[in-house]
């Protein structure tokens, strides 16, 4: 009887531990200009004080913006991310906030944009920074929508 609450206790917390098979990102852009956010699958552009949401699957990932003078890459660490305060138990939504800095925020559960980056709370390895820089200015005018 032991063994079996034990391996049920273990197999239980490895759930619950474990990354979300998918999860929806909902990407708030406090810049003042148009970006586009570029996941694996699917690209979106999203008009400043705008948002968008995004369905990713696995563990996060490397992801790319542009924005008007350049191309950064960002690694989203979902897995990283605490429970309860910034996502539920069973993966769900997330939401960020990019600052015209290129710094992206994860917000609390509930918690929606804009918020000022003085109220904005941060667990261990966010904000994100971006991971490098790149991309000539004639490339990151053809992911930018027209004006």
């Amino acid at each position: 009887m032991l063994k079996y609450r034990i391996a049920t206790t273990a197999f239980l917390t490895s759930i619950l531990l474990s990354c979300p098979p998918t999860a929806k990102i909902e990407f708030f852009n406090n810049t003042a200009h148009t970006i586009v956010v570029a996941f694996v699958d699917t690209t979106k552009s999203i008009a400043p004080n705008g948002s968008r949401e995004f369905r990713i699957h696995g563990s996060g990932g490397m992801f790319e913006i542009y924005f008007h003078d350049g191309v950064r890459s960002y690694a989203l660490p979902l897995c990283d991310v605490p429970r309860g305060e910034f996502r539920n138990f069973w993966g769900g939504l997330y939401r960020v906030q990019l600052e015209d800095d290129r710094r992206l925020f994860i917000l609390r559960r509930g918690q929606h944009s804009p918020r000022p980056v003085s109220e904005l709370e941060q667990p261990l390895g966010f904000p994100l920074e971006p991971e490098h820089t790149g991309t000539p200015p004639n490339k990151v005018s053809e992911r930018l929508p027209s004006s």
